[in-house]
């Protein structure tokens, strides 16, 4: 659905048909995102004072956030938010930005007031992320099994349920959202590694070394694949195979010195984007996605426009099901026409 579409949907612009021209709009929805802030600061000045003064502040930040500026669009959200407290997306956004910030009590805070008016699967999605970052695990497991029963179709909602279901001891639950996650997913690798793990844990050898061949397949360098792969062949009984996997194991290993030395580096050095994004790469290509992606967040402030760091986050968050920006919603709603204001 496109941008226009969506707001045609929503039923909130009220204005006649022949004053719908919405230039501003069109440069949100082709993603020129310069070209829109500069018209959007240059409407919001002449019109703070008028009806329309919310809606340009909420696209103006929604602009903001979606080039990683969330800083500076948080006043906007906000100040969008104070004087329209019943525009769901709205608060969804600042919830979102506010989430980008790791400031996830606040954003649940915003959220809670978004769930109040419109009760939607990525606004609980949102929810369980925030409680799942400040280790609320029975609060993350709730709102997850909310995003599955509003979207059973949710693959990042199936994989990161099973994590926390697997993390808590409860396998078999856990082996069906990593399964139906996989269904809707196939690309999901870590929940091949997570399955992988169950099936060693409860001695289903055959079953441990396929999922673990998946993994490796993908990713050559997953240490924790080529370790699990070598333990549960040596539990079927092929010794040598088992004895030269984990000989692999032990040489990818070896990298893990060399990323230590690197984020000791960054420890006095934090703002060098270039060994920022050399950690998130190694790491990556060791299969420790969740430890690359906040580095690549770090680069990404550092650096918003840096098309490396984009490809690499958006091949992060495709390991993990997430997809690409999955905490924005994916269009902005106004209630006015904001086009460029006449010269």
């Amino acid at each position: 659905m496109t941008l226009m579409m969506v707001l045609s949907a929503t039923g909130t612009l009220g204005l006649p048909l022949q004053e719908r021209q919405f230039p501003l709009l069109e440069l949100i929805e082709a993603e020129r995102w310069s070209e829109a802030e500069a018209g959007l600061r240059e409407r919001l000045e002449s019109s703070t004072s008028g009806p329309s003064g919310p809606s340009v502040e909420y696209l103006l930040g929604y602009v903001l956030s979606r080039q990683y500026r969330c800083a500076e669009a948080l006043p906007y959200l906000e100040s969008a938010i104070e004087a329209r407290p019943d525009r769901p997306r709205w608060l969804h956004t600042t919830a979102s930005c506010l989430l980008e910030l790791s400031r996830c009590s606040e954003a649940l805070r915003v959220l809670d007031q978004a769930l109040d008016l419109e009760d939607l699967a990525s606004t609980h999605y949102n929810k369980a992320t925030c409680a799942r970052n400040i280790g609320d695990t029975p609060l993350a497991v709730s709102e997850f099994s909310k995003v599955l029963e509003r979207d059973p179709n949710h693959a990042a909602g199936h994989f990161q349920l099973g994590e926390l279901l697997a993390d808590s001891g409860e396998d078999s639950t856990a082996e069906v959202h990593f399964l139906r996650a996989l269904a809707l997913r196939p690309t999901l690798t870590e929940a091949h590694y997570r399955l992988g793990l169950l099936y060693l844990r409860a001695e289903r050898t055959d079953e441990a070394i396929a999922e673990f061949k998946a993994v490796l397949e993908v990713i050559p360098g997953h240490a924790g694949a080529a370790y699990g792969l070598g333990r549960s062949l040596a539990n079927s009984g092929e010794g040598e195979e088992s004895r030269r996997t984990l000989q692999r194991f032990q040489r990818l290993s070896e990298i893990a010195e060399v990323i230590e030395n690197r984020v000791q580096y960054l420890q006095s050095n934090p703002t060098d984007v270039t060994v920022r994004l050399e950690v998130a790469g190694l790491l990556l290509a060791a299969g420790r996605t969740r430890e690359a992606i906040p580095h690549l967040e770090a680069a990404r402030q550092l650096d918003p426009n840096n098309p490396e760091t984009r490809s690499l986050l958006d091949a992060a968050n495709e390991r993990l099901g997430l997809g690409p920006r999955s905490n924005f919603p994916e269009a902005p709603d106004s209630s006015n026409s904001v086009g460029v204001p006449p010269r």
